[in-house]
């Protein structure tokens, strides 16, 4: 069973986001030379700071990442730097 958590804008004091790309690099010990395998994958990645770091709003914030399960469940988040 998964769970799924919105996170709302509210929660949120600032965020920085960056497109990943799914590569890797692997440097010859003989010439040097490094070589580059893109796996074709991108993702977004998220940090995110709370608005809340103690009290009843940080122990919500606690509990909606806490029933998540270690990436088990599925975080709903709509970006705020991303106009609908």
């Amino acid at each position: 069973m998964s769970v799924i958590v919105e996170l709302p804008r509210t929660w949120v004091a600032g965020l920085e986001r960056r497109l990943v790309s799914a590569t890797s690099q692997t440097q010859s010990p003989f010439t040097g030379t490094t070589e580059v395998q893109d796996w074709g994958g991108e993702w977004w990645e998220y940090d995110i700071e709370f608005a809340a770091q103690s009290g009843p709003l940080a122990r919500s914030v606690s509990a909606a990442l806490t029933a998540l399960g270690s990436g088990r469940g599925l975080l709903l988040f709509a970006d705020p730097s991303i106009e609908a």
